[in-house]
């Protein structure tokens, strides 16, 4: 069975503490969400960046809150942010 996260701390210290250690527990996945006054792209960067083995993603990104370009260029980022081994998987809203 593999297990997913979704860590949505509102201190971005603690979030990426909960990701270092959900990635050493060996936990398959790691996803964050737009909330309040979060970015879930911001901080699906940051969870690429300490995380050696999960995959990372965003659990809800509103289309409509961003540009395509926008999105498409967060998305590289924390794809090249992770590393060669890393695999950014996306799921993504929209109004209407």
């Amino acid at each position: 069975m593999k297990v997913g996260l979704v860590v949505m701390d509102e201190n971005p210290a603690d979030a990426l503490r909960i990701v270092r250690a959900a990635d050493r527990a060996g936990v398959h996945s790691l996803w964050t969400i737009d909330y309040y006054n979060r970015s879930s792209l911001a901080r699906a960067a940051a969870f690429a960046a300490v995380s050696e083995t999960s995959i990372v993603g965003t659990s809800v990104t509103p289309l409509f809150a961003r540009s395509p370009l926008a999105l498409a260029s967060a998305a590289a980022d924390v794809q090249a942010i992770g590393g060669a081994a890393s695999y950014s998987a996306w799921s993504a809203a929209r109004a209407g």
